[in-house]
């Protein structure tokens, strides 16, 4: 700010002393009339006008771009408040599936748990057999159930079973 002040102040000196070396007179057409007036003062008028201009074509530009970056803030606040909103959504969704996931798997033990039930006769070695492989599938259970609480989500449980069935 201060490098453009000593500037124009600078090229308003050298611009008032060529005015002032050149005084002598001079005719001016206007329109409909003619007038005599010192080279000076055309200069110094001229130079008026001229700075005029430029600082009003400076302020302008200067509002548009103040205009700008305040719509730009706008913008940024908007699309910040979006974010969270959509974090949130996200978070909501990530919870809500891993309930799911979590019933799905206790829903595919309860049915492993009734066909192995269904499978066995009530003979001793039947029941033994049915209670160790009760046992394998809560304990498989608990080892997913596990997994999802550490992680957050947990495999689908139609890829665990295609996994064990290998």
């Amino acid at each position: 700010m201060q490098k453009n002040l000593i500037i124009i102040l600078v090229l308003s000196i050298f611009i008032s002393l060529f005015a002032i070396l050149n005084a002598g007179p001079v005719p001016i057409n206007l329109f409909f009339t003619t007038l005599e007036i010192s080279v000076a003062l055309v200069i110094l008028i001229s130079a008026t006008i001229g700075a005029v201009i430029v600082f009003s074509l400076d302020a302008a530009s200067k509002y548009q771009y103040r205009k700008k970056i305040k719509e730009s803030r706008k913008h940024a606040e908007k699309l910040e408040k979006e974010k969270e909103e959509l974090q949130e959504k996200n978070h909501w969704y990530e919870t809500e599936l891993a309930r799911l996931r979590e019933q799905n798997l206790e829903q595919i033990l309860e049915k492993e748990t009734q066909k192995a039930s269904a499978d066995t006769e009530p003979r001793e070695e039947h029941r033994e057999a049915s209670d160790t492989k009760s046992q394998g599938l809560k304990d498989r259970w608990n080892e997913l159930k596990g997994r999802s609480k550490e992680s957050g989500t947990s495999e689908e449980p139609s890829s665990e079973k295609s996994k064990e069935k290998e």
